[in-house]
């Protein structure tokens, strides 16, 4: 997941209003003030993901804070919902494992029940036939 945004909230001054400060609350937890009056008005500006208060020049190309936030909700949403999706793929390919597994599980039963099956005929027919019982037929003195 993306970290939460850094906001930049620019104040004249050194220290910020009680209004400037119940702004950046709203606006989370990552805001740091910098003073507008010591931004330099040309070079590197310092890396955030959204301005808000008295935004000095160098810094109008950055997208204003509301966005920032906007666009990392919605990166943050579009996130969950793709993980979502992923758990309920995942899932299903488990379910379709386990029933592939089960069925070939019983085809290997069936198979393994008629080769039992064919090996008991044959035992059955390689068994010699029962020779006739001799005490009936012999009579001594005869």
């Amino acid at each position: 997941m993306k970290r939460y945004p850094r906001i930049l909230y620019f104040i004249k001054g050194v220290l910020p209003s009680a209004e400037a400060q119940e702004i950046a609350e709203t606006l989370g937890s990552n805001v740091a003030f910098r003073n507008a009056n010591f931004v330099p008005t040309s070079g590197a500006p310092e890396r955030c993901d959204g301005v808000a208060g008295d935004v000095p020049e160098l810094y109008n190309k950055f997208p204003s804070a509301k966005e920032a936030l906007k666009k990392f909700e919605d990166e943050r949403k579009a996130s969950i919902e793709k993980a979502k999706e992923g758990k309920a793929k995942r899932e299903e390919q488990k379910a379709q494992a386990e029933a592939d597994a089960a069925k070939k599980a019983e085809e290997q039963a069936k198979a393994d029940a008629a080769k039992a099956q064919a090996a008991e005929a044959k035992k059955e027919q390689a068994k010699p036939a029962p020779a006739p019982a001799k005490g009936a037929d012999w009579k001594p003195n005869a």
